[in-house]
């Protein structure tokens, strides 16, 4: 099934700098720097605070159980020794917070900083960087259990807050301005999305430049924006220019190259341009043909199906019927897994049946339920097959129901 563009994750804000080299480099130089402290007492302030450090760099290089463990540890030794409400503490309780964020604990995250957040205005005053950084990862938090109007009410206090300490084109300032713009979109407030993510594209493009990652990603999100929005064309134009910059620095393969590559050729489809979403899908495959491993993965053979969509919403039957010829041959049907192929086959019949080849669209349905039948039902590639079985019902045979093995027995 096609990709469909997502705006970028809600980011929460720890409070230490990210190192220019490696997280895990950096973990191996503060546990050397955390030895000649050690004797000190794991609740020496340097100590605990090289731990801060580690444990942040631990979630840098994807290991967000571990960096959970060490900052409940860690926070609990700032209260034993400073007290509940100190501010070295609550520091602490917002880095756990956005901790067990990261781990999908919601509910823990919202808990600790609806305590922390009194205590830290009291402390530290409402508009200190500790206090702005709770209130964006409160706001992370509450949109991702559905409490968007609070969340929106805390993302502007602290859009305003770093604005007035920090400017307005201030990377953090730039991140939590993101985050707003992400959460209107996810609330289905379209009018003020667009005006926070041009808004978050401009800043980042003075700031941090047009090749910055942070930029390429806003402007995805405001493409994704503009698209839904009613103006194909300024999308269009954008998710051109993300696709030319990453094709600078990334092989044509590579998964942020596809992920430009459909979310363009998804334009150009709404808009009925299906010549130019064809050019950008192909030029886009062929590169697969030029890798050392020739076996067919998920992301190829997802791109060869959405091409086979692009023909069929065109009318273009005999040539969807060449491409799945050259490009579904049997040996790359065998590599697939039980529901890919099942599903495969089944689109397959729908291509043959629209072009009024029905004796061959009934062979390939046949064999496409007899794949089916060897799946295990709750399989994980059950809504791919599902979404197939629906395009046949409509299509093909409104009688095909899916049968699929219960039990725990494996696909074969």
């Amino acid at each position: 099934m096609p990709d469909h563009p997502q705006p970028v994750e809600f980011s929460s804000l720890v409070l230490a700098e990210t190192p220019s080299y490696t997280a895990r480099q950096h973990i191996e130089d503060l546990s050397h720097q955390l030895e000649l402290y050690v004797s000190l007492g794991e609740t020496h302030p340097r100590v605990l605070q090289l731990r801060t450090e580690i444990a942040l760099a631990m979630q840098d290089a994807g290991e967000p159980g571990r960096a959970l463990d060490e900052l409940l540890s860690i926070s609990d030794g700032y209260r034993r020794v400073v007290g509940h409400e100190d501010i070295l503490t609550l520091t602490a309780e917002v880095n756990l917070a956005a901790a067990y964020q990261s781990v999908g604990k919601y509910e823990d995250s919202i808990g600790i900083l609806r305590r922390a957040l009194p205590a830290l205005k009291r402390a530290a005053g409402n508009d200190s960087p500790v206090t702005l950084a709770a209130k964006n990862n409160l706001g992370s938090g509450l949109r991702a259990v559905g409490e968007y109007d609070k969340a929106i009410s805390l993302l502007r206090e602290a859009v305003e807050g770093y604005e007035q300490i920090l400017g307005a084109h201030h990377p953090e300032t730039l991140a939590v301005r993101n985050n707003l713009a992400s959460l209107y979109l996810a609330k289905g407030d379209m009018r003020n999305a667009q005006s926070a993510f041009e808004k978050a594209v401009s800043g980042y493009r003075d700031t941090l430049g047009p090749y910055n990652v942070d930029t390429l990603r806003a402007m995805n999100n405001l493409a994704l924006v503009y698209s839904r929005n009613g103006r194909p064309d300024l999308a269009a134009q954008l998710y051109d220019s993300v696709l030319t910059v990453r094709r600078k620095f990334y092989s044509e393969t590579d998964a942020e190259i596809r992920h430009a590559v459909v979310n363009l050729a998804s334009v150009y489809e709404s808009v009925g341009e299906y010549g130019q979403a064809l050019n950008l899908l192909l030029r886009h495959l062929d590169a697969y043909k030029h890798l050392p491993d020739r076996s067919v993965g998920e992301e190829e053979w997802a791109l060869k199906l959405r091409v086979l969509a692009v023909y069929k919403r065109q009318g273009q039957f005999q040539d969807a019927i060449e491409f799945l010829h050259d490009e579904f041959v049997e040996p790359e049907l065998r590599d697939l897994t039980p529901d890919e192929h099942a599903a495969t086959l089944a689109i397959g019949a729908v291509i043959y049946f629209e072009a009024g080849r029905r004796a061959e669209s009934a062979d390939l349905l046949r064999r496409s339920r007899i794949a089916a039948e060897s799946i295990p039902e709750g399989s994980p590639g059950g809504n791919l097959l599902d979404s197939a079985v629906k395009l046949v019902n409509a299509t093909v045979d409104p009688s095909w129901r899916l049968t699929r093995r219960t039990g725990g027995e494996n696909a074969s």
